[in-house]
């Protein structure tokens, strides 16, 4: 799941810059590195506690049981596998509704392919054993 996110994220921010809804993407991009997530986590940066929002409703929203969210839940511990944290995320109320909405909407997007992700995939990770830390290098 983590793969299809983060090419995912890379395709949406390059291709939509021009567009209204790029600023959708701002939190997602702290998903793509984990120095960057870290960094913004002790910052406390708007964007964290936006991503916070939307995790906090990924969870809600997988709790309900319905089928289209049941990808949000191994996505979520995948995130924490890969050093991203995410158990302590709370949410933050730091988002408005229809922009929650939207990047949840958007998030489904991604974890249904409906972008052309595949350039931005590199279809590995690198496990540093000695800091513990995943590593996604793109081509």
């Amino acid at each position: 799941m983590y793969r299809v996110l983060r090419a995912s994220i890379l395709f949406y921010d390059e291709h939509m810059k021009q567009t209204s809804r790029h600023e959708l993407i701002r939190p997602f991009l702290l998903l793509v590195d984990t120095k960057r997530y870290k960094h913004a986590k002790r910052k406390k940066t708007k964007d964290y506690l936006n991503l916070c929002d939307i995790i906090s409703q990924m969870r809600s929203l997988y709790s309900t049981g319905e089928a289209k969210y049941h990808h949000f839940d191994m996505l979520l511990k995948e995130l924490d596998i890969l050093g991203f944290d995410t158990s302590c995320a709370q949410p933050e109320n730091a988002t408005q509704a229809d922009v929650l909405k939207d990047q949840i909407d958007l998030l489904l997007q991604f974890l249904a392919f409906r972008y052309p992700f595949d350039r931005y995939d590199n279809r590995i990770g690198v496990h540093n054993i000695e800091t513990g830390e995943f590593i996604f290098v793109q081509p």
